[in-house]
């Protein structure tokens, strides 16, 4: 195995959603939401039933999507961006 380009560590490799192999933290894209519901209509029904969940990278930990809000006077995010609480 050959250590990532960016961190120099050697990773296990998987398979993410949208086909691509995820090889570092580091050098994961951003996912749009455009592409998010393009992996949500390839869900079955039976996942579509499952709680929405995100996997917090850095804490190695799940935690469960309560709400989807909207930003309203946050200077980080453009206005009415979406977001995920958790």
């Amino acid at each position: 195995m050959t250590p990532c380009d960016t961190c120099r560590t050697v990773h296990n490799t998987s398979q993410n959603l949208l086909g691509g192999v995820i090889v570092c933290a580091y050098k994961q894209r951003v996912m749009t939401y455009s592409e998010l519901l393009q992996v949500i209509i390839r869900m079955s029904p039976e996942q579509l039933k499952q709680d929405a969940t995100v996997y917090d990278i850095s804490g190695d930990e799940y935690y469960p999507i309560y709400d989807v809000k909207y930003n309203v006077d946050d200077h980080i995010l453009d206005p009415d961006h979406p977001y995920f609480t958790f």
